[in-house]
This record gives C-alpha cells, sequence and structure tokens, in this order.
C-alpha cells in the first residue's frame, strides 16, 4: 500500500468534530495516530482519539484498512469490561476516519519494559498484570460467538498510573472466530502456528500472552516459535517456566485450555488474590 509521505499530524489546539479539541499527539504509526484531546461538550474531559488516515491508492487496500477500522469500532462500541477500554463516539473527517475512546493515563509494558527491565520485569508484577489480562479473556472468549483479540503483546497493554490496572488496547484485528478465514494478521513472535495458518480460536490468545508474558520476565523479545527455558535466561521459577511451556504449546489441543484455567493457575502459586 502507498502512503501520502507529506501527511501532517493534526497540531495541538486543532478541533475536529466540531467537539474535540487535540493536546498532544500520543502514538503514530504508518496507518495513523493516536492523540490526547479535550471533549468540549463533557467540561474538557480528557479523552483519546485515534485516527485512521485515507490515503491508500489501491481501492483494496482502502476498503481493507477501512474494514479493520470499523471492526475495531464495531468489537470496542459492544464491549463492557474494566480492563477494556469504553469507545465513546466514532465520525469521519477530511476523508480520514477518527474513533474517540476513554482515555488512559498510563504506560505501556513495552516501553515499561524498555525503561525498568533488568533485564526483565519483577515476576509477580508480571504475575498480577497477567491475571487481570486473563480476566479480559475471560469475558471475550465467553461472548456468543466468542471473540479473539489476536494481538496479545506487551505494547498492546497498558498500565494505569491511577490504580494499576490493566488495559488491553488495539482491537484492530480482533474478530468473531471464524476458522475459514484462511489468513492471518497479527504480530510475528507472538502469533502462536495455528493463526499463522489463518485459523485463530481463542486459545491462539492465550499462546500470545505466554509469549508476552515469557518476554516481560526475560526481556527477551520473541522469536517465531522459539521460548528458551526462563532458567537459560537467568530466572529461577520453575513453576512460571511450567505453566508457560504449557502455554506456548504449538498444538492448541496440548496448550493451557481456557483463560480461566490461565488465570487460576497464575493464582495457585502466586500470593495474589
Amino acid at each position: 500500500m502507498n502512503m501520502m509521505l507529506d501527511y501532517q499530524r493534526l497540531s495541538a489546539g486543532t478541533i475536529i468534530d466540531q467537539r474535540y479539541r487535540i493536546k498532544k499527539l500520543v502514538k503514530a504509526g504508518g496507518m495513523g495516530a493516536v492523540y490526547q484531546a479535550e471533549d468540549q461538550l463533557m467540561d474538557m474531559k480528557l479523552c483519546a482519539v485515534k485516527e485512521m488516515l485515507d490515503s491508500f491508492t489501491d481501492p483494496a487496500d482502502r476498503r481493507a484498512a477501512i474494514d479493520r477500522f470499523l471492526s475495531e469500532v464495531q468489537v470496542l462500541g459492544s464491549l463492557s469490561h474494566s480492563n477494556i477500554p469504553h469507545v465513546r463516539d466514532h465520525f469521519l473527517e477530511n476523508n480520514n476516519f477518527y474513533f474517540v475512546m476513554e482515555y488512559i493515563d498510563g504506560i505501556d509494558l513495552a516501553t515499561m519494559l524498555s525503561q525498568q527491565g533488568n533485564p526483565g520485569l519483577e515476576e509477580y508484577k508480571v504475575i498480577e498484570w497477567a491475571i487481570q489480562v486473563c480476566e479480559a479473556l475471560e469475558y471475550l472468549h465467553s461472548l456468543k460467538p466468542p471473540i479473539a483479540h489476536r494481538d496479545i503483546k506487551s505494547s498492546n497493554l497498558i498500565l494505569r498510573h491511577s490504580d494499576g490496572r490493566i488495559l488491553l488496547i488495539d482491537f484492530g484485528i480482533a474478530r468473531v472466530t471464524n476458522p475459514s478465514e484462511g489468513f492471518w494478521i497479527g504480530s510475528a513472535g507472538y502469533a502462536p502456528p495455528e493463526q499463522q495458518a489463518g485459523k485463530p480460536e481463542p486459545r491462539s490468545d492465550l499462546y500470545a500472552l505466554g509469549a508476552t508474558i515469557h518476554e516481560l520476565v526475560t526481556g527477551r523479545k520473541p522469536e517465531s516459535f522459539n521460548f528458551p527455558a526462563l532458567k537459560e535466561l537467568g530466572v529461577d521459577s520453575p513453576k512460571l517456566d511450567e505453566l508457560l511451556k504449557r502455554a506456548l504449546e504449538w498444538d492448541p489441543g496440548r496448550r493451557i485450555s481456557s483463560a480461566t484455567e490461565m488465570k487460576e493457575s497464575f493464582r495457585r502459586f502466586s500470593d495474589i488474590k
């Protein structure tokens, strides 16, 4: 796909949809950006505005990108869970697509790892966060039909400063599970074999969470299907190592069976209640 090279990000003070006043750029990528903004109709309450650029020259690329954007809006708009941000609004302006969600004042775990890892983060903290992610996945996977996030990774987990809660973000590739899709999207290193074969399912998220935990406690970025024992990487935690081996099983049938089982396994060998 070809993106416009001269695209200008929204500057502070810009008002979009006659309502949202941009404060600052939070995150930018090839397809768009996330901004902190103030809602002028809600007493200047802070919110996050996610933008998707409509600068595609290929109609098929444009359609696929729009479908992903609308899918994220649809998925998030239907969800209600304390570990998943709430979508408040969406709109089209200047041929770009936007949706508005609650602003999370926090830090993503990839950034925290790069800043505080020694080389990994403290195991008890990682387990506490993992339990919260499992609770969010329990909710998603119990929906009728179940929803698979399909992109669990450290950069999509934000630790909120105010209460220490983990928020699961970026539902741009989340889908109601459909084994006949025949293609895969996700993040290399975190996505399990069945997802890369185009057949994601709820247990695919458990593999990705296992890969994320392995990264957070060791400081080693995941490589596809290659996860050395924790002890080899300087982490002496046999129980966690055993749990991660089960989460990272190649065959979904041999993997931890559910987010509930994974959550309870964490709780059994931690002091977290």
